[in-house]
């Protein structure tokens, strides 16, 4: 998230700078994933390319190697807005990676 400042300066002999607080707004979820059999964030996507976007609520959950969270994200009004593929290297033999950008608000 990030908030707006704005600088407005006064005049005269003395001239000074006050702070004021604007709007806050914050940047789209990026999330990066292996590409699996799992395509549902895709049709998600896709199921939107009508215009008619389903918002959803979403969690991104941090878990510790034992499998118990640590963390948890709520993100509400959550709509796909972007989708791609890392290019698959296959002299580097990496792992082809999906990333889907999601917007909220």
């Amino acid at each position: 998230m990030e908030t707006k400042i704005y600088e407005i300066e006064e005049g005269g002999y003395n001239t000074s700078t006050h702070k004021r607080i604007g709007r806050t707004s914050s940047k789209n979820l990026i999330l990066k994933k292996g590409i699996n059999k799992n395509n549902e964030l895709f049709n998600w996507l896709q199921s939107n390319q009508d215009g008619n976007f389903e918002k959803k609520t979403l969690s991104v959950i941090q878990k510790h190697p034992s499998g118990v969270e640590i963390k948890r994200w709520n993100i509400y009004n959550a709509f796909p807005c972007r989708w791609k593929v890392q290019t698959l290297d296959v002299q580097d033999q990496s792992f082809p990676i999906e990333i889907i950008e999601i917007a909220y608000g």
